[in-house]
């Protein structure tokens, strides 16, 4: 006996309506806006390490109910050391943070908008 073979579905051609815009619209995009686009903003990265050193900070804190002084004090100087670095670093994202949305704004506010061509209306015969 042969066993019969099941339908193969993946060959089969979808067909695919494409409706044309009533007007495309193009953009000049600079490469470093596509690059803060893409990456978020080149101060991301001083954000990213604001939430670790103040997480490390915060958790050395809740840990500093050690009975050794010398452990103690060392605890205490890592703490502080974190969270005063986790600060400034936050401190620093926000002074430099370019958002996404005010860059796709401002490359949609250099947009030519052409002067609309007045055309005669249509003489009856």
């Amino acid at each position: 006996m042969t066993a019969k073979k099941s339908p193969d579905h993946t060959h089969q051609l979808l067909s695919v309506r494409v409706a044309p815009p009533a007007e495309l619209i193009a953009y000049t995009v600079h490469e470093h806006e596509l690059d803060i686009i893409a990456a978020g903003s080149p101060a991301t990265l001083a954000f990213n390490f604001a939430v670790a050193l103040i997480s490390i900070g915060i958790s050395l804190v809740l840990t500093l109910t050690i009975a050794s002084n010398r452990l103690f004090y060392g605890y205490l100087i890592a703490c502080m050391n974190c969270l005063l670095a986790g600060i400034i670093m936050l401190v620093y994202w926000l002074k430099t943070r370019t958002s996404v949305s005010v860059t796709v704004a401002r490359i949609k506010s250099r947009l030519i908008v052409p002067t609309p061509v007045q055309e005669p209306p249509p003489v009856a015969p």
